[in-house]
Formats: C-alpha cells, sequence, structure tokens
C-alpha cells in the first residue's frame, strides 16, 4: 500500500473529530479511563519507590554511574550535508509551491551559527495542514531519490478521544519522518515534518508524548550566511516561545520536558517516556531535575480524569 492509499484509508476510518463528538466519545470511555489512570497511578508509585531504594546511598554503591553525564542521543548529523538538504527542500517547496518553514533546533542553530547546531540529530521542519499544496510536496519528496523512507506518524482513535487537545488533529495525522541521503554511500540525514494546526488562538504541532504551542505566524525568507531559509517571520519570538532565553546554551534541554510552550498528552506512551526520564534522574541524582519530570508525570496521568481544553 502506498501513502496515499493509506491516507485514504485513515480519511474514512478516522475523519476529524469534532469538539462536540469528541466530548462525547470521552463520555463514553470516562469509565474505562478512570480504571487506566488508577492503575498509571498505582504503577508509577510501586516504580518510584522501587527506584528510590535501588538507587539510594546505602544500595546504589557505584559513585561513578551515579554522577554519569545526563543520558541523550549522541549526534550523527554531518553538518554540510544537513544544509544540503535544507537546501533541495527549499528547492521542492519552490517547484510545488508548498509553503514549509525551519522550526525548533533547526531553527535555533540558524539563529546561532547559521546552519545546523553541531549536536543536533535531525532537521526540524513545519508546514501548516491547511497548506494547498502540501500533498504536491508529499509526492515530490516520495519521487526524489534523495529522500527516503518517508512515513506518516499517527496519533491513534483512543489518544484523540481521551484528549480533547486532539480534537483538532485531522485524522490523527502529526507528522511525516524520512531521511535525506545526497549519495548511496553519504550518511543519511534525519528530518521530522511536522504538521501545524490551529486551535483557538494558538498553532500546535505534537509529537507522541507532547503538545507544543506558538503564536501564529507568518513565514519569509531570511538570510544566514550565504543562504536564503524560510523561517517565521518573528523568528526570535518564535524562539523564545519554544526555549526562553534561547541565547544561553543549555546542553540538558530536552524538547519534551523543557520548553516552556510544552503540554501534556494523556496516554501510556506519554507516561512510559517521562517514567525513563524520572528513573534516570532519580539514578543520576539530579533532584530538580526530578522534581519537574514528577510535576508532569502527574500532570500527564490525572489529565485523564480531567481532560480539560489546555491550549486557549
Amino acid at each position: 500500500m502506498n501513502l496515499g492509499e493509506d491516507r485514504s484509508q485513515r480519511r474514512l476510518l478516522a475523519r476529524r473529530l469534532t469538539r462536540a463528538q469528541n466530548t462525547l466519545l470521552a463520555a463514553l470511555f470516562y469509565p474505562y479511563t478512570i480504571l487506566e489512570v488508577g492503575a498509571m497511578a498505582l504503577g508509577t508509585l510501586l516504580l518510584v519507590l522501587s527506584w528510590r531504594v535501588r538507587y539510594s546511598s546505602v544500595l546504589f554503591l557505584d559513585e561513578k554511574r551515579k554522577t554519569d553525564k545526563y543520558a541523550k542521543r549522541e549526534s550523527t548529523m554531518d553538518g554540510d550535508l544537513a544544509v544540503l538538504a535544507m537546501e533541495h527542500v527549499e528547492n521542492l517547496a519552490a517547484v510545488t509551491g508548498a509553503k514549509p518553514y525551519w522550526i525548533s533546533g533547526t531553527l535555533l542553530g540558524l539563529e546561532r551559527i547559521g546552519k545546523p547546531l553541531p549536536h543536533d540529530y535531525d532537521l526540524d521542519l513545519g508546514i501548516d495542514a491547511s497548506d494547498p499544496s502540501l500533498d504536491a510536496l508529499i509526492k515530490a519528496l516520495l519521487a526524489s531519490p534523495q529522500f527516503q523512507n518517508l512515513s506518516a506518524r499517527f496519533h491513534g482513535f483512543k489518544r484523540r478521544v481521551q484528549n480533547p487537545d486532539l480534537s483538532a488533529i485531522a485524522e490523527g495525522l502529526l507528522r511525516y519522518t524520512l531521511e535525506y541521503k545526497a549519495s548511496a554511500n553519504s550518511k543519511p540525514v534525519m528530518i521530522d515534518l511536522f504538521l501545524h494546526y490551529p486551535y483557538g488562538t494558538k498553532t500546535i504541532h505534537l509529537s507522541r508524548y507532547t503538545i507544543w504551542w506558538n503564536t501564529p505566524f507568518s513565514i519569509e525568507k531570511q538570510r544566514f550566511g550565504a543562504k536564503l531559509f524560510s523561517v517565521p517571520s518573528d523568528r526570535r519570538k518564535h524562539l523564545t516561545e519554544n526555549y526562553g532565553d534561547f541565547t544561553v546554551e543549555q546542553k540538558d534541554f530536552e524538547n519534551s520536558i523543557d520548553c516552556p510552550n510544552v503540554y501534556d498528552i494523556y496516554s501510556w506512551d506519554s507516561l512510559i517516556y517521562l517514567l525513563r526520564r524520572r528513573k534516570l534522574m532519580i539514578k543520576i541524582g539530579r533532584v530538580d531535575k526530578e522534581k519537574m519530570v514528577a510535576k508532569r508525570i502527574w500532570r500527564t496521568i490525572f489529565k485523564g480524569l480531567w481532560p480539560r481544553i489546555q491550549i486557549r
């Protein structure tokens, strides 16, 4: 099945939920959700208790492990190839009439050094879900031999019902992932293409675990060194919403935890991700970060009991 057929079938099986439909379905799911929340809460308490015992100063004697550096995925992205990938995307956008734009870590790199950051591991690209040339861009990416392994990422029906924030996400489609290879022997450059949706007075995009909001923005080509790239017009405002003081490097920064514009998604995936981060913080003795992750865990769990609309 090709990507177009897959999307067509999902349109039939997972049409956009209106807010009224979502409210009704959430009410029908609510008894199950109460039981699920109880299981999440109990499991969290037992796991955290076991980690506190295991990594206590009495039992956890390997101080080297306890003071290990913050665990993050190492970068495998070649900076020159990343710029080449960005230029190739810009060229395809010009041909198809689509208007994608560079966001998040990629925009931060452009602002700081005029190219992707050397420690980053993928390119972050956005596009409005309502862009009339979105399908043309996807077809052009599929037809280009340099772009490979393009696939769509969705939020499932259950998750959309239990999270009213996701009622705006048509078909549950949140992003595309793909690779860029300049040649057969070159390293691949990973690209995330995030669909942006209007929500209340904000614009949102999503991962499996979280929602990020931004003030609606226009797009323009701006110069970074000798290159022109499409970015939010007021890129400094956009970066401030994402990172706070983006001029100060924070080596331990995680987009799904530290961004000031991040909101929670009620799901097992979100909970498991946050629990893994909390386990690491307990293990390495990062009390401040552990407290912050703990708050996010309980907000995520109790969102199931009170699935309020977070973003206005």
